[in-house]
């Protein structure tokens, strides 16, 4: 159920943004600047947290990019993997943004977010079915 609704968000967005005159996706969420990120890695066990810092780098009306960089934990022990990837998105709406971020070259790690004011929070997948990594996240701005 939960991967039907991130599709049927993803669909409204890519719908949303694409106006004959070119993006018009409603609105544009404010996520300028550099935020402090939280994830926990839930499926498949055992999992992971991930902490880290992800700057937007650049917005341009409804499209946004920039780095994410993570520290991941393992849940039950072992070596921390430290990740960083380029990630571009998109405002799906004033209070909604969709990025994707590869960590791996080719393979998406997909966020979609909801931002209320200075704070995002939403899910995560990284490539496609039901065994895919996945997980939830939120983050805090720190700066312009």
């Amino acid at each position: 159920m939960r991967a039907l609704l991130f599709l049927a968000v993803v669909a409204a967005g890519a719908t949303a943004c694409s106006g004959s005159d070119g993006v018009d996706c409603g609105g544009t969420a404010p996520v300028a600047g550099t935020w402090d990120y939280h994830g926990a890695q839930t499926t498949p066990p055992p999992g992971s947290t991930l902490t880290g810092t992800l700057d937007v780098s650049s917005v341009d009306g409804c499209t946004f990019d920039g780095t994410l960089s993570v520290a991941e934990t393992p849940e039950g022990g072992g070596a921390v993997v430290n990740r960083a990837g380029a990630f571009f998105g998109i405002a799906v709406s004033a209070t909604v943004v969709n990025f994707d971020v590869q960590f791996t070259p080719g393979v998406a790690r997909t966020h979609v977010a909801e931002v209320t004011g200075d704070s995002l929070a939403g899910t995560w997948i990284e490539g496609s079915g039901s065994s895919a990594p996945r997980g939830t996240f939120w983050a805090k701005r720190t700066g312009l």
